[in-house]
């Protein structure tokens, strides 16, 4: 007999509920345990990038059946984490709403390269602190001004 082990490091993987159920349906007897809602939301935010890699792939299959599946995936584990998060879809549609009527939505494209931060610029000390203190992508260099 053989034995899978989920996850890309053996240590398991958040899976849809009754995927247990199905295994052992068919003959596969399997080993699980329910996560406590702290643990699950931690698993969920966790999954989101296989889900975002799944719709990668295709979108680049070319095929629309798949992406409408993949895209499902990753609204189903958005909805998951509002729910047990205790929020409310109204709050989530509302903040969206707020965020798209005051920055835009991503429709159009706009890919931004850099933000030049001069020292003279209003709230320059704010925007300074945005860009040095995330963690996702921000590089700040001294350049020469012109």
């Amino acid at each position: 007999m053989k034995r899978a082990y989920y996850g890309h490091d053996g240590s398991g993987k958040l899976v849809r509920d009754n995927q247990a159920e199905v295994l052992n349906r068919q003959g596969y007897p399997c080993r699980y345990r329910n996560l406590s809602k702290d643990e699950l939301a931690s698993a969920i935010v966790g999954k989101m990038p296989e889900e975002v890699e799944e719709i990668k792939v295709a979108l680049n299959s070319g095929s629309r059946d798949e992406l409408i599946e993949e895209i499902a995936d990753l609204q189903e584990l958005v909805d998951c984490l509002v729910t047990i998060t205790e929020l409310s879809p109204q709050d989530i549609k509302s903040a969206q709403d707020q965020k798209r009527n005051q920055r835009g939505s991503f429709l159009t494209g706009q890919f931004m390269e850099y933000v030049d931060l001069p020292q003279t610029a209003q709230d320059y000390e704010h925007w300074l602190t945005h860009f040095t203190n995330r963690p996702d992508g921000y590089i700040v260099k001294d350049v020469d001004e012109k």
